[in-house]
């Protein structure tokens, strides 16, 4: 099969996985406090998933490799995640969330987890990042269909989630297509004994501090948008936006993250973060909810970007699938952390006030970023 066609193979899935996957995080905190579950609930119920994926996910990586097991370890995950979709329709009491939350932390994981390796597998080594950028950019339309598209033809989340559920499992005809990645060799054990930079550690911490307010530009967001009267379908086409401004930011920014160096659009991401959560605390009617979505270009797609260009130029070669792997955990980690906070905060003290003490910590994190920065310097 040619290189061309298993990339289109690769598209296909990864369209259906996002479409139908992503949708989830979008409307899920949404479809909780519709069903009269209150925002702290939904905090620790959002934060227990979060820490199930990260717990699942090196779990399956180090499955998938240690059984060669890939292709059907993503079906398995599929087709779970299609029951869960079933069950978080027609979910409406705390009970029902929380085991909702159980299997989608266990399962997804499953999914987006494998995924990645098998794509790569099936690129040739000299066009991996042109490759894995256009596979990651046709998740965006997948996206933006599930989020802008959908509500206009079904006004009700369940109605949402019942067709996802139906549509994921074709993403298996894709990945069915795709040749399993050989076998890898045992590492060499001068190789296991060599340890990660320090700098990492101190990256990790500022991506755990960025990465904690990650929630307060999905779901609470969402939920903050439904209080001010947003119907359903504005609160599609608004996150739908998001995947917009990825599809277009993510191989631009690349590009120049290319020619111009992974550090200042590091700095520039963490301070769009930071402008995006404090213009978000201004907001007062639905109609300009769309307005901090425009920071998403640096502050998601720029610094999604630039983590692993400046994880890769840190850490050598044969340590850098452990580093982004434990960068994406720690980040995790900061969304289940960030969770339960602005749950709490969305109750005590309203919707403003949360996303205003959110980017003060957002701000706190460049001061990390900083540090790594010096600390690199001063390396040499």
């Amino acid at each position: 099969m040619s290189p061309e066609r298993k990339l289109w193979l690769a598209r296909g899935s990864c369209f259906l996985q996002v479409g139908c996957l992503g949708q989830l995080f979008v409307y899920e905190a949404v479809h909780m406090m519709e069903q009269g579950i209150s925002g702290t609930t939904v905090g620790i119920l959002l934060a227990l998933g979060s820490a199930l994926f990260i717990v699942a996910s090196p779990f399956w990586g180090w499955f998938a490799d240690r059984f060669h097991i890939y292709r059907r370890l993503i079906a398995f995950g599929t087709i779970g995640m299609s029951g869960t979709l079933f069950l978080f329709a027609r979910a409406d009491s705390i009970a029902e969330f929380a085991v909702y939350v159980v299997l989608r932390g266990f399962l997804v994981s499953s999914i987006m987890g494998v995924m990645p390796a098998l794509v790569l597998h099936n690129l040739p080594q000299d066009s991996q990042g042109k490759g894995f950028g256009s596979y990651r950019s046709f998740g965006s339309i997948g996206f933006m269909a599930a989020t802008m598209v959908l509500p206009v033809f079904l006004p009700t989340v369940g109605g949402i989630s019942v067709l996802a559920a139906i549509l994921l499992p074709l993403s298996l005809i894709f990945v069915f297509g795709l040749d399993q990645p050989e076998r890898r060799d045992e590492p060499k054990a001068s190789d296991k004994k060599r340890r990660l930079s320090p700098i990492l550690y101190w990256f990790l911490a500022a991506t755990f501090l960025i990465g904690l307010t990650e929630p307060a530009i999905n779901g609470f967001y969402n939920s903050f948008g439904r209080s001010l009267g947003a119907p359903l379908e504005w609160i599609g086409f608004i996150s739908g936006l998001n995947g917009f401004i990825g599809f277009i930011c993510l191989p631009l920014l690349g590009r120049w993250i290319d020619s111009r160096g992974a550090q200042i659009f590091l700095v520039l991401g963490y301070l769009a973060q930071c402008l995006r959560l404090l213009t978000a605390s201004l907001i007062v009617a639905p109609e300009w909810l769309w307005i901090p979505n425009l920071f998403h270009s640096f502050g998601w797609a720029g610094r999604e970007v630039a983590t692993m260009v400046f994880i890769s130029m840190i850490v050598p070669r044969e340590k850098r699938a452990t580093a982004i792997s434990l960068s994406i955990s720690v980040k995790m980690g900061g969304m289940m952390v960030g969770a339960f906070l602005m749950g709490r905060l969305s109750d005590l003290y309203g919707y403003p006030v949360m996303f205003r003490t959110v980017a003060c910590m957002a701000v706190f994190s460049l001061v990390f970023l900083f540090y790594v920065f010096h600390l690199q310097k001063k390396q040499g």
